[in-house]
């Protein structure tokens, strides 16, 4: 579906709030099932993605096809209405125009009619401005603790959240994704925008069609794919890769890997942070083949770009590398599906098997890394990269 924009000026803080809400048809896509206008509600909440200085997008479902709209504004008083194109079930509607590290308020409609209560985003800060951002992978079990470490990460109060792949198990099925990735994160989706690496689990249901239907993604490279892509944030360039594709000699991996250099090489930001989903250093003794071949193909693009710190899940548990060839390397693949045990090897500084997320606080000279584990949150590992 086609995206509007518009643009709007500077706002005043405002306090959100939340509505009751059941969850409606686990149907992703769009048919041709209408309701009558007093039965028109949400089925999927207002949830944002691809947040930038100047912009965001702003999704959600309907349990029937209708007209969709955003109002969005400095106050509910002093709003602009963006409308979809067409009628659907799934929208997800394009705002352009706004201002940097402002907050707005917002609510969506349908067909005329008010679905949600007003919610509140903030935009993307410009560099200079300190933010912190929240990282993990592998918890789309729907588990309790799935949960606790969401519960955690929405304590830890962060600006955006980086899930590292394999956000639905066993297989990305479009029925579990109310249940497995909206249901436990529905404190921070309304406010707080979420991007995502896929992973291997998420492919296994039509290529990773639900896992693209969901979220709203940048599409920033030549394949206009949701795929890898890459945005900015204070002072990080932040870069997502497919690295299921990585070593599979086809011609959307040889667009990625020139993709990756040139963008890398554009970067202005004094940060430079990778994501994606297997790592290319682990502990666990049968993968590490499929490591050492994604290590000789990415690596030396990650190293030649300037990379500062790479952050993976796929291995379930924690671990960070020591610095290798100037970067760093995390992996996060405690959010929640089962842990594994690891075998540290000789590049191995910390390792950890425990449910967990990865905080991030980034300024223009550090960035402070604490890996906090579910749900008693403790601290399980913290590390600064600082500049040179």
């Amino acid at each position: 579906m086609k995206k509007r924009r518009f643009a709007i000026g500077t706002v005043l803080f405002l306090a959100g709030c939340c509505e009751p809400f059941t969850p409606g048809s686990s149907d992703a896509g769009d048919d041709d099932r209408e309701v009558p206008e007093d039965e028109l509600a949400l089925d999927r909440r207002p949830y944002l993605g691809s947040v930038s200085q100047e912009g965001a997008t702003i999704s959600f479902r309907t349990n029937g096809i209708c007209s969709g709209a955003a109002r969005v504004g400095p106050s509910p008083e002093e709003t602009r209405l963006v409308t979809d194109e067409g009628k659907h079930r799934r929208h997800e509607i394009r705002v352009d125009g706004l201002a940097p590290a402002t907050t707005y308020c917002y609510w969506v409609e349908g067909n005329g009619k008010r679905l949600s209560e007003p919610r509140i985003f903030r935009t993307a800060a410009p560099p200079g401005t300190p933010f912190r951002f929240a990282a993990f992978g592998d918890s789309g079990s729907g588990d309790e603790s799935q949960f606790a470490v969401a519960a955690a990460m929405a304590r830890a109060e962060p600006d955006l959240v980086i899930h590292l792949g394999d956000v639905i198990y066993p297989a990305g099925e479009a029925e579990l994704w109310d249940e497995r990735f909206f249901e436990p994160y529905a404190a921070m989706l309304e406010r707080i925008p979420f991007y995502a690496a896929i992973g291997n689990h998420d492919l296994m249901t039509g290529n990773g069609a639900p896992y693209l239907d969901a979220l709203a993604l940048p599409a920033n490279n030549p394949l206009s794919t949701e795929r890898f892509y890459s945005f900015d944030w204070g002072d990080v360039h932040f870069v997502c890769l497919d690295s299921n594709i990585v070593g599979e000699d086809c011609p959307e991996e040889e667009a990625q890997y020139e993709w990756l250099a040139n963008d890398l090489a554009n970067a202005t930001r004094r940060w430079k942070i990778a994501y994606f989903h297997h790592p290319l250093y682990g502990c666990v003794g049968s993968r590490q083949s499929g490591n050492e071949k994604r290590r000789k193909l990415l690596e030396p693009l990650l190293v030649e770009g300037g990379v500062d710190l790479v952050l993976v899940g796929h291995d379930h548990h924690y671990v960070r590398t020591k610095r290798e060839r100037g970067i760093v390397h995390v992996v996060s693949g405690g959010g929640g599906k089962s842990l594994y045990d690891g075998e540290p090897r000789d590049h191995t500084e910390v390792f950890r098997k425990a449910f967990h997320f990865v905080r991030v606080d980034v300024t223009p000279d550090t960035l402070e890394v604490v890996a906090i584990g579910a749900p008693g949150e403790e601290e399980i590992d913290r590390f600064r990269v600082e500049g040179e």
